[in-house]
C-alpha cells in the first residue's frame, strides 16, 4: 500500500487563513523594525545627533509606508474572507474568525493581541519622541534668545 504524502489540495478559504497568518506574522516583523527605528530615533534626540536623525527620520517614513501596504493587504484579505462567510465587506477579523470552521483560530487572535500590544507601544515612543523634540527645539530657541543680545552687541 502506498502512503500519499502529499496534503489534499486546500480550498481557497484555507488558502486565504494562511495567507492572512502570513500577512500577520509580516506585520508584526515590520512593526517591529519600526519600533527599533524609533528607538534609534530616540538615541539620537538623547545624544544631540542631529546628523544621523534626519536618516533616521527617512526610514521611520519608508518603515511606515511597508507597514501601511502590510496593512492595506490585510484589510482586502479580511474584505474577502468576510465576503466568502457572507458577512458583507464590513466584518471585522474578530468576527470572520469566530464565524469560520476553518480559521486557526488561537493563533489569529495571538497574532493580533501581539499586533495591538506592538502598535500602542509605537503609538506611545512616537508621542514620547514628539515631546522630546519639542522639548530639544524650546531650549535651542531659549538658547538662541539668549545669545542674541551679544550678536546684536558685537556687530554694532
Amino acid at each position: 500500500m502506498m502512503i500519499n504524502l502529499h496534503k489534499p489540495p486546500a480550498d481557497n478559504s484555507q488558502k486565504n487563513w494562511e495567507l492572512l497568518v502570513n500577512i500577520l506574522r509580516s506585520e508584526l516583523i515590520e512593526h517591529g523594525m519600526l519600533y527599533q527605528l524609533l528607538d534609534q530615533q530616540q538615541n539620537c534626540i538623547f545624544k544631540r545627533q542631529i546628523s544621523q536623525l534626519a536618516a533616521i527620520n527617512h526610514a521611520i517614513n519608508s518603515q511606515v509606508t511597508a507597514n501601511d501596504r502590510l496593512r492595506c493587504e490585510r484589510e482586502h484579505l479580511t474584505r474577502q474572507l468576510s465576503r466568502e462567510l457572507l458577512m458583507g465587506e464590513e466584518g471585522n477579523l474578530i468576527d470572520i474568525l469566530s464565524q469560520s470552521p476553518q480559521a486557526p483560530q488561537p493563533l489569529v487572535h495571538k497574532l493580533i493581541d501581539e499586533l495591538l500590544q506592538l502598535t500602542q507601544r509605537i503609538q506611545r515612543k512616537v508621542s514620547h519622541n514628539q515631546i522630546l523634540l519639542a522639548r530639544a527645539n524650546e531650549v535651542t530657541e531659549n538658547i538662541l534668545r539668549t545669545l542674541k543680545p551679544c550678536f546684536n552687541e558685537r556687530l554694532i
